[in-house]
């Protein structure tokens, strides 16, 4: 249901009891709940989770969708699911495991492919990065060498950075 200007807003929330929930923005009510698969492992010295929103609702045709990055609680890994903000069906066809390596960094690149997702850009700690969606690697070449990655310590007091590379749709930093 949308207010009078047709806009629809859904607060997205994750819980630490492994939930996703949707609340109306307006009455505060939740509209869905759903559990994330695995399970969230939380630390205080580890970002995780990270939540975005790669497609909005606006686009006529195509679901919203938003994705979470995340330590599964039962393997230990990354993680990386993908739902629905407006239903909170999660896409099982694509959930993706970034392996155990912590996560340094994760945003969202400022411009969106032909399908109006912002790709989202994952570096962990062995330098290694995944672009999400993998194709994306072929419409952000042009962006080789043009996009900085800055990273603050723990300490707050050292900042680090690296500069992504897109070779033959291969990525490094």
């Amino acid at each position: 249901n949308s207010d009078q200007f047709g806009i629809r807003k859904v607060i997205v929330a994750v819980t630490r009891n492994d939930k996703i929930y949707g609340l109306d923005s307006k009455t505060g009510r939740i509209l869905w709940q759903s559990m994330i698969p695995g399970g969230v492992e939380w630390k205080k010295d580890e970002n995780s989770p990270y939540l975005f929103l790669q497609r909005p609702a606006n686009f006529y045709g195509m679901d919203a969708k938003c994705a979470l990055v995340y330590r599964n609680l039962k393997t230990l890994d990354m993680q990386r699911i993908s739902f629905n903000p407006l239903t909170g069906r999660i896409d099982n066809n694509d959930i993706q495991s970034l392996g155990s390596g912590s996560i340094v960094k994760a945003f969202l690149l400022h411009h969106s492919t032909e399908d109006n997702i912002r790709p989202l850009v994952i570096l962990n700690k062995n330098n290694q990065v995944t672009i999400v969606p993998e194709y994306a690697i072929r419409e952000i070449k042009s962006l080789s060498g043009k996009i900085f990655i800055a990273s603050v310590g723990q300490d707050g007091e050292k900042i680090t950075g690296q500069r992504l590379q897109v070779t033959e749709g291969n990525i490094r930093t």
